[in-house]
C-alpha cells in the first residue's frame, strides 16, 4: 500500500532521519514544498539547499512524479535535477520524473506545430493582428528551453471584429468549433460568436485546442488589445517571429490569471519566477503600469506569496501579507483537491477576474452590479438551439433576438411536458 508522503518542518541541515517527520508545516507537505521549489526558471545555491534537504524525504517518487505532471512541471523538475549532483534520492526522482516529462514534451512539440500552422495560415496569411499569449509564447520569451512550459492549450488574442474571417479560415482547414464539434455556417457564426463573451474554442484534426480570446481580463476592463499590440515585442516562436505582449502586461497578466485560479497549477509559480529573471524586467515599469490597470493590489500579492514560496518555511512568511497568505492558502487547497476545488473556488469569486476583496478598485465594485445584469441578459442572447429550431439566413440574424423569448419559453415548456 501506497505511504502518504509526511507533513514536516525540516531545518536546512536536517539529516535524513528525521526524529519527528510530523512536526507540521501546517499543511503544507514536503511534496508541495520540493515541488514549489522545482517550480522556477532557475534554481539559486539556497533553492539547491533545500532540494537536498527536502528530497530524501519524499516517499513515493511515482506519486510526486505524477503530480509534478499535473502541475505542468515534470520537465522542469527533471531539468533541474539532472544538474545536481548523483544521489540515491536524485536519481529515483529522476527515474519517475523521465517518462512523465518526455509525455509533456513530445506534447508541446505537437501543440507547437499546430500553433504554427495556425498562426501562419489562418492569421498572417490574411494579414490579421494577433497577439500570441500564455503557454508556448511564455517558453519561448523566459524560459531558458521553451519545451520547460508545457501547455493545455494555444492561445491567441484577436479582436472581436476579426473573430469570423478566423474562424471561416480555420473550418475551412478542418477546425471545428469546440461548442458544436462540427464546422458552423454563416448564421450560426454570428450566433456563436455573440454569445461567447470570453473566447471561442477551436478543435484542429487531431483534437488540438485553439483559444481565441476576446479579453484577457475577463471583465474587459483593463487590458486593450490596440495598446498592447502597438507597444507589442516580437519574439521567435518555433520559427516565426511573432507579436507578444509587452513585459509588463506579461508580468501583470500573468499575476491577474493566476490568482483567479489560485496558482492551481505550480508551472504558474514558475512563470512569475521566469519573467522576472528576464534582463527587460524592472519592477519599478511594471508596478507603474499596474497603478494604471488598477492591479496593483493584485501584483503586490502575487510577489509576496511568491517570495513566500522561495522561503525555508512558505507560511511563516506569508504571515506578514495577509494577501499573500490568502493566495498561498488558495493554492495549498486547490493543489490538495485539484480541479474540483479551483471550480468551486472561481464560482464564488467576487467577480469575473477576482477571488478575493483586496483586489478591487472603484471600477470592480460598479462592475459588479453590471456584471449581474450582463448575466440576466446573456440569456436574451440568440443561442445555435434557436437556430435549430428556425434556421434563418445570416441577413436575418437580427430577428433572433426578437424570437429569443418565445423560442425559450417554448423550449422550457416542451421540456416540462416531455418529462411530466
Amino acid at each position: 500500500m501506497t505511504q502518504a508522503n509526511p507533513t514536516i518542518s525540516l531545518p536546512l541541515t536536517l539529516p535524513r532521519k528525521d526524529p519527528d517527520p510530523m512536526s507540521a508545516h501546517l499543511g503544507l507537505n514536503t511534496e508541495l514544498q520540493l515541488m514549489m521549489s522545482l517550480a522556477r526558471s532557475h534554481l539559486r545555491p539556497e533553492d539547491i539547499t533545500r532540494l537536498h534537504a527536502w528530497g530524501p524525504h519524499i516517499v513515493d517518487w511515482q506519486a510526486f512524479a505524477s503530480r509534478s505532471s499535473w502541475h505542468l512541471i515534470a520537465p522542469l523538475c527533471l531539468y533541474h535535477l539532472t544538474a545536481l549532483d548523483s544521489a540515491p534520492w536524485v536519481d529515483e526522482a529522476k527515474h519517475a520524473l523521465r517518462p512523465v516529462a518526455r509525455a509533456l514534451v513530445v506534447q508541446g512539440l505537437e501543440k507547437a506545430l499546430v500553433q504554427r500552422r495556425f498562426v501562419e495560415e489562418h492569421l498572417q496569411a490574411h494579414n490579421i493582428p494577433y497577439l500570441a499569449i500564455k503557454g508556448r509564447a511564455l517558453g519561448c520569451q523566459f524560459y531558458p528551453d521553451p519545451s520547460l512550459r508545457p501547455a493545455r492549450d494555444i492561445d491567441v488574442w484577436v479582436e472581436q471584429r476579426n473573430k469570423r474571417a478566423v474562424i471561416e479560415s480555420a473550418q475551412a482547414g478542418g477546425y471545428v468549433t469546440d461548442l458544436s464539434g462540427r464546422c458552423l455556417g454563416d448564421t450560426e457564426l454570428l450566433i456563436h460568436i455573440d454569445k461567447r463573451q470570453n473566447g471561442i474554442g477551436l478543435l484542429d484534426p487531431n483534437g488540438a485546442r485553439v483559444e481565441l480570446d476576446r479579453h484577457l481580463d475577463k471583465a474587459g476592463l483593463r487590458f486593450q488589445f490596440h495598446d498592447c499590440f502597438e507597444r507589442a515585442q516580437s519574439v521567435n516562436i518555433d520559427g516565426i517571429r511573432a507579436p507578444v505582449l509587452p513585459i509588463e502586461e506579461s508580468f501583470i497578466y500573468a499575476c491577474l490569471h493566476h490568482a483567479r485560479h489560485g496558482f492551481l497549477r505550480l508551472i504558474w509559480l514558475a512563470d512569475l519566477d521566469a519573467i522576472q529573471q528576464s534582463p527587460e524586467f524592472d519592477l519599478g515599469s511594471v508596478m507603474q503600469r499596474a497603478d494604471a490597470l488598477g492591479l496593483r493590489s493584485t501584483v503586490e500579492a502575487c510577489l509576496g506569496f511568491y517570495a513566500a514560496c522561495k522561503s525555508d518555511d512558505p507560511l511563516a512568511h506569508a504571515q506578514s501579507d495577509e494577501r499573500a497568505q490568502d493566495i498561498l492558502k488558495t493554492c495549498m487547497a486547490v493543489s490538495d483537491l485539484q480541479h474540483a476545488k479551483e471550480v468551486s473556488e472561481v464560482k464564488s469569486s467576487l467577480t469575473a477576474d477576482f477571488l478575493y476583496e483586496w483586489q478591487l478598485d472603484e471600477r470592480d465594485r460598479k462592475h459588479r452590479l453590471m456584471r449581474w445584469v450582463q448575466q440576466q441578459l446573456w440569456h436574451l442572447r440568440p443561442s445555435l438551439a434557436d437556430y435549430e429550431l428556425i434556421p434563418l439566413p445570416s441577413v436575418l440574424y437580427p430577428a433572433y433576438w426578437i424570437l429569443r423569448g418565445p423560442l425559450l419559453v417554448a423550449r422550457r415548456a416542451f421540456r416540462r411536458l416531455r418529462y411530466s
